[in-house]
């Protein structure tokens, strides 16, 4: 299945750079794989605006209501752990699921 508006290129750059393509019937979801002493992968769900963090402990936790704008300016971020303390947990109910 193709996200539309998703060019060929852009795909391959989303796959060479960790983002891992996921499809299910109501929504598509990226999960994005990083190297981080932090988290281990995030994941957004834009349906819901969910934020999932997988901590490198293994424990995971929701951040909720995060709008889309956030969760890239995440992504791009050249620390995904400072940008998590200083802009998504201050601002983002979040709750532990793992």
């Amino acid at each position: 299945m193709k996200e539309p508006g998703v060019t060929l290129s852009q795909r391959v750059h989303m796959q060479r750079h960790g983002f891992v393509e996921m499809h299910d019937e109501e929504t598509i979801k990226w999960l994005f794989e990083m190297p981080s002493s932090v988290f281990s992968r995030m994941h957004y769900d834009a349906a819901t605006q969910t934020l999932e963090i997988v901590f490198v402990s293994g424990k995971v936790y929701e951040y909720l209501s995060v709008p889309r704008r956030e969760y890239d300016a995440m992504k791009a971020a050249s620390s995904k752990g400072t940008y998590l303390n200083q802009h998504i947990k201050p601002k983002y109910s979040f709750r532990q699921t793992g």
